[in-house]
């Protein structure tokens, strides 16, 4: 990189402190997804708004993935397949680390063995369902494809839309009934890191690789050897096509199919599939943000400011550590809690989920440079 792109890594920090805010919100409250060992008070008070308001966080994610191919000097087919399968690889062992080891745990001290049944479920789960972790490892080996097939940009977009057109049109209205409904709940996780199945396809490949597609046609044409102005100007037309987009999407999900305003920006708060409005609002809504940033370091106070810039970028880099350190400590409260059967009792106030979702973002904090210096010598013994 000839210089560091701030704006984009203060986007990115700004959705990463969110991170424990979302997972103590849906695993540690909510008994029909994971745990619930918090005051239904806390659902009441968190859950909806929640994830209205960091509906843009997973987005904002593959958004800058995106980008960041087009900056990086490892940049060939056979740089984006090892770093693949390495994140592949780290995603096992990450969920070996939040859910396995915890969950053994908890099952030496369940008090029944219906517990321990339900605990060695999540735990098989856990181990295959759809991260994105594993998204992103998934979409680097894509990559690599279309590095190796020489695609420019434009036709890497066209390619990754027609296969979210795929999921959306047919594999999600012709192939995930079938395979929800007959094959066991496991084959369905492990499907569900590469097409839509059910509510626990969070990150399917064919849906939501058209995100880091768009980041990367973005930054390759309008970042890349770019003057600063012109940076600013594709910023300010792109947010302007967004908008309106996104509001004719928006009159389009309320007018015509009725759906919840509530419901518009994220597929997470009623589980439903990334649609084609949710795509459009949450892309749009990113871009907004990446436009806030840039035009915040017009400002030479801002610009000049070392010890922000240097934290700024500091949290930046250690993205990946931070997700796998604060998915870790919730993990591992969720799942040993789990095993001594607090499952579902809703017996701990709601004070504790704020206290910890504070907490966990700041240790997630100082243990992020731990984990990467720890991914760092995996990578160089593999």
């Amino acid at each position: 990189m000839k210089r560091r792109y701030y704006d984009i890594d203060l986007g990115r920090v700004l959705c990463l402190i969110r991170l424990p805010l979302i997972h103590v919100t849906e695993f540690w409250g909510i008994e029909d997804s994971c745990g619930g060992f918090l005051v239904n008070q806390f659902n009441d008070a968190f859950y909806y708004p929640c994830f209205i308001m960091t509906a843009f966080v997973a987005p904002m994610f593959m958004l800058v993935m995106g980008i960041s191919m087009c900056f990086s000097s490892k940049n060939t087919p056979k740089d984006y397949l090892l770093r693949g399968l390495f994140l592949l690889i780290t995603e096992l062992i990450f969920n070996a680390v939040r859910y396995a080891l915890p969950g053994f745990i908890g099952i030496i001290f369940s008090p029944n063995n219906d517990v321990r049944i339900e605990v060695l479920t999540m735990i098989g789960y856990g181990m295959i369902n759809s991260d994105i972790l594993a998204f992103a490892g998934l979409t680097f080996i894509v990559f690599a494809l279309f590095k190796k097939l020489k695609l420019n940009p434009i036709a890497i977009l066209a390619v990754s839309l027609s296969l979210y057109l795929i999921d959306e049109l047919l594999i999600a209205n012709l192939l995930s009934p079938v395979m929800d409904q007959n094959l066991h709940f496991m084959v369905n996780n492990l499907f569900g890191n590469f097409i839509y199945i059910n509510g626990d396809s969070t990150f399917a490949l064919l849906q939501w690789l058209i995100v880091p597609a768009i980041g990367y046609a973005f930054g390759h044409y309008c970042l890349v050897d770019k003057e600063e102005k012109a940076v600013t100007r594709s910023y300010a037309v792109i947010v302007v096509i967004g908008a309106l987009l996104a509001a004719a999407a928006i009159s389009v999900g309320i007018l015509v199919d009725g759906r919840s305003p509530l419901s518009i920006f994220s597929h997470n708060v009623n589980r439903t599939r990334l649609d084609w409005i949710c795509l459009i609002t949450n892309v749009a809504i990113c871009f907004g943000i990446l436009f806030l940033c840039n035009l915040l370091y017009k400002a030479k106070r801002v610009r000049n400011a070392k010890k922000f810039n240097a934290f700024i970028s500091r949290f930046s880099k250690n993205t990946n550590g931070y997700y796998i350190a604060q998915w870790t400590i919730v993990g591992f409260a969720m799942f040993i809690c789990g095993g001594v059967g607090l499952w579902g009792s809703h017996n701990t106030h709601m004070t504790v989920g704020i206290v910890g979702i504070l907490v966990i973002t700041v240790v997630s904090y100082f243990l992020a440079p731990l984990v990467e210096v720890a991914k760092k010598k995996l990578r160089l013994e593999r």
